[in-house]
């Protein structure tokens, strides 16, 4: 190895805690906002779509198959942005990102048949997303280390924000205009802020040379492994009630855009996770937090779900699942980062969280098939299996992350992890 080599992997010791960082957490934030807060209000779309002529012979679950597919982009694509925000810099993948989210967005909007919305607000919008969003949280550990909790929650906490605001607009635009304009619109406006923001990212340091032997040890970390796994579960129950909380609403005798209001409620409630409960990761630890969050999200599927059905309930369950999915998301880089270094830390978390790609790809489209196997003649729905399959998935996500904790404890229960 030389030199310059070496100095590569030598770690950062001293970080400004604040400072430029700030800007980096608004940046962070704002990308946040307009990329995942678009996939997490996918909802909207979901309901509406159905009431369209173009989706006529389109079933419910190859409606749901356009958003779990941009959901499922932002982390299947998350270790290609990592690898290349490690490169060739951090600011230069997310720009792209937008500019590929411009176009996803776009061309959906020009489509013509029900595949070709499929390849471009699903997939190519996904991609851009993941190229967009991974960057953009992953720079905030290059600024902060004792508050790295702190700025990843606040940070991420623009994916609820972004959800509260843009799940009602996006209703307000699809009534007052058609899908195709909205797209557009959303296009245009959404995606040049998040190249404006891109480009104003910076690190502390230039790119750095990937360490072979640091991400080899990484990759064999049993407590990877389990960490990853657990990941996948979590992920296959996560974007269920995203997806379909607007048509459980409408299903239980509310109307569209109290379903929107809804969805933007429970997205409200996971940036006030994402930020309340990643700043008390920085106080209790990372993975004590984590599990904590998981744990919220269990009872609020399973204690308050299965038994709402008017617009009080409903709101309940939905500000308590935000708030434990959304504080369990943002918490996610921070453990990464204490558990296992920050070095290559971007390639890391996108590796924890890969296999999310396929759990937010298959869960929608499980959830999905339970609701349309379980439409009665009446159009009535029984919802009980699809928040099963939420509920159960989170269950052994749930018990996966506490081997992790306890792993990284030695077995010890009441220490700060």
């Amino acid at each position: 190895m030389n030199k310059k080599d070496e100095k590569d992997l030598v770690p950062i010791v001293e970080f400004p805690e604040g400072g430029y960082g700030y800007v980096q957490i608004c940046l962070s934030f704002t990308i946040h906002f307009i990329s995942v807060g678009q996939i997490t209000s996918f909802g909207v779309f979901q309901q509406y779509y159905k009431t369209l002529p173009f989706f006529q012979n389109v079933s419910t679950i190859e409606v749901s198959l356009i958003g779990a597919s941009a959901a499922s982009g932002l982390t299947l694509f998350g270790i290609l942005a990592g690898e290349l925000a490690d490169k060739i810099g951090y600011a230069k993948v997310s720009a792209a990102g937008s500019l590929i989210m411009f176009a996803g967005l776009f061309i959906a909007s020009y489509s013509t048949s029900y595949l070709q919305l499929l390849m471009a607000q699903g997939v190519l919008f996904g991609l851009g997303s993941a190229l967009s969003y991974n960057p953009a949280i992953s720079i905030l550990s290059r600024w902060f280390q004792k508050r790295r909790g702190f700025a990843a929650g606040l940070a991420a906490s623009g994916t609820g924000v972004g959800g509260l605001l843009l799940g009602p607009l996006i209703r307000a635009m699809l009534v007052s205009y058609d899908w195709q304009s909205s797209l557009r619109y959303l296009a245009i406006g959404g995606c040049s802020i998040t190249f404006i923001c891109a480009c104003f990212l910076r690190e502390r340091i230039g790119p750095t040379k990937k360490s072979d032997h640091v991400m080899a040890h990484f990759f064999a970390d049993p407590k990877f492994i389990w960490m990853a796994v657990a990941s996948v579960f979590n992920s296959f129950g996560y974007f269920i009630p995203f997806f379909f909380i607007t048509v459980y609403s409408v299903s239980n005798g509310l109307s569209g855009a109290d379903g929107a209001l809804v969805l933007g409620l429970m997205n409200g409630a996971s940036a006030v996770g994402r930020f309340g409960l990643g700043l008390a990761a920085d106080w209790f630890g990372c993975m004590n937090m984590l599990v904590a969050c998981l744990l919220l999200s269990v009872f609020s599927i399973f204690g308050i779900w299965t038994v709402a059905h008017d617009m009080a309930s409903i709101t309940i369950f939905s500000i308590m699942y935000g708030i434990g999915v959304g504080g369990y998301i943002s918490v996610i880089p921070s453990a990464t980062a204490s558990l296992f270094g920050k070095e290559n830390i971007s390639t890391k978390t996108a590796s924890v969280m890969f296999g999310n790609s396929f759990g937010s790809l298959f869960g929608p489209i499980l959830g999905a098939f339970m609701i349309q196997e379980f439409t009665r003649p009446d159009n009535t729905i029984d919802f009980i299996p699809a928040i099963m399959v939420c509920g159960g998935s989170f269950v052994i996500g749930t018990v996966l992350q506490i081997i992790v904790r306890m792993s990284a404890s030695k077995g010890v229960w009441n220490i700060k992890v």
